[in-house]
């Protein structure tokens, strides 16, 4: 008797802890790209007399190295990876947090798989 405790409160789960992990690391990478875009964005918009001018000067910009510049192609796909990669984290991270509930959720509502009482 002496060695018992009496039960406490159940610590985080592991499932709960890497969820929360994933959604953190996901979330932060996704945000910081698209921190640096905007970054990038708004240092190409500044250096033109107009916004218009600016954007249409970018995309040409783009598509020239695009076409003319093939290790461009494969940075884009990289970073196109890894920003896949964080969205898929983020997702997995939340299904892992999502709790499943079975039969009556709350008093007085009926859960889905019940069938009406005249049914029966």
């Amino acid at each position: 008797m002496l060695g018992k405790q009496p039960p406490g409160p159940p610590g985080p789960s592991i499932r709960n802890i890497s969820g929360l992990v994933l959604v953190g690391v996901g979330s932060a990478v996704l945000i910081l790209y698209a921190g640096l875009l905007v970054w990038r964005l708004a240092g190409t918009l500044l250096l033109s007399t107009s916004v218009d001018a600016g954007l249409a000067m970018a995309s040409l910009r783009v598509l020239q190295a695009l076409a003319f510049d093939q290790g461009l192609f494969f940075a884009i796909a990289l970073r196109m990876l890894v920003l896949f990669s964080a969205l898929a984290m983020t997702l997995i991270g939340i299904a892992l947090l999502y709790k499943r509930t079975t039969g009556l959720t709350t008093p007085g509502i009926p859960s889905l798989s019940a069938l009406p009482k005249g049914d029966q």
